[in-house]
C-alpha cells in the first residue's frame, strides 16, 4: 500500500498561483468536508501539527487527521491575515474558527491563530503546504 494519496481533481493547483491561492484551496476543501482534497494541498513530505502538538507527516496520515474534522461535520471558518514570502517559501498567519454542533457538552466553538508554511512545489508558481499548525502552537 502506498503512503501517498492521489490528488482529487478539486485539489489540483492552477498552472501558476500565489501562496494565498494555495491556502484558499486548502481551507475551501476543508470547509467543504473534502479531507482528500485538503490533504492533497500538502507537499508529499508535509507536516500537520495536531491540537495536542503531535507532528503528523505525509499526506495519508494528514488526511486521517483531517477526516476527523470533516466526519464530525465541524464548521471551519478562516480569515486571511498575512503572507510573508521569501523566495520559494511563504509564512502565513490566519485566524481560524471551528464550531461543532455536537450534543450536550460535545458542542463547541473555538478560535485559533493558525500558522502555515508553504513552499513552491513542482516548479515556480506551484505552492504546497509544508507545515500547518491550524490550532496554534498545538499544546492541547
Amino acid at each position: 500500500m502506498s503512503s501517498s494519496i492521489a490528488e482529487p481533481a478539486g485539489a489540483l493547483a492552477p498552472a501558476t498561483e500565489e501562496p494565498e491561492q494555495a491556502l484558499e484551496r486548502f481551507t475551501a476543501a476543508l470547509a467543504s468536508g473534502d479531507s482528500a482534497a485538503a490533504a492533497a494541498c500538502f507537499a508529499p513530505e508535509g507536516c500537520l501539527l495536531t491540537p495536542d502538538g503531535t507532528a503528523v507527516a505525509g499526506r495519508q496520515q494528514i488526511r486521517e487527521v483531517l477526516l476527523q474534522i470533516t466526519t464530525a461535520r465541524t464548521q471551519v471558518r478562516y480569515e486571511q491575515a498575512r503572507v510573508v514570502r521569501a523566495g520559494p517559501i511563504a509564512l502565513c498567519s490566519q485566524r481560524w474558527s471551528l464550531a461543532s454542533r455536537g450534543v450536550g457538552e460535545g458542542a463547541f466553538e473555538r478560535r485559533f491563530a493558525a500558522t502555515m508554511v508553504l513552499a513552491e512545489a513542482a516548479g515556480p508558481g506551484r505552492w504546497a503546504l509544508l507545515i500547518a499548525s491550524p490550532w496554534g502552537e498545538g499544546r492541547g
